[in-house]
């Protein structure tokens, strides 16, 4: 009887897991207008126009106190020649918290790179700011090499 009972939680359950992705609503797909601001370039030290596009994915039904689960793939230039070559954003409410991650990284033909990455976290219940993390740093300045003799 108790193998009969294991057994057939075991079924239920896996039945509620494979039936959960085929009933979940399709994300809603959209691009907002690009994201234009002036920051410093890690690398240089120089200021530089930032261009970031995103193409977001936004789940909003079944989800509990009518929270969402977005995800963007964002691309990006800079005025210095810099393209983002791989950025991703991840932004998740539930009714208690907000998260919001990102992590880009930069690359510019001359070989130097850099990352911009954050996250934030706001408890929604008690109303404050449990993460603000914030980096943006260079992982390689161009390697400059001597004239052949």
């Amino acid at each position: 009887m108790r193998r009969s009972l294991t057994l057939l939680a075991t079924i239920a359950v896996l039945i509620g897991v494979m039936a959960a992705p085929a009933a979940a609503d399709k994300p809603v797909n959209f691009q907002p207008p690009p994201s234009v601001f002036d920051t410093l370039n890690p690398c240089t030290g120089l200021e530089h126009e930032v261009t970031v596009h995103f193409d977001v994915y936004e789940h909003r039904g079944g989800h509990p106190n009518g929270g969402f689960v977005g995800r963007a793939v964002r691309t990006g230039s800079t005025s210095d020649g810099y393209v983002m070559e791989r950025g991703r954003e991840v932004q998740m409410d539930n009714g208690n918290v907000f998260v919001n991650t990102f992590k880009d990284l930069w690359r510019n033909d001359d070989g130097s790179k850099f990352i911009a990455q954050g996250a934030f976290v706001f408890d929604i219940k008690n109303d404050e700011v449990q993460v603000d993390v914030f980096s943006l740093r260079c992982l390689g300045a161009p390697t400059i090499l001597p004239p052949p003799e």
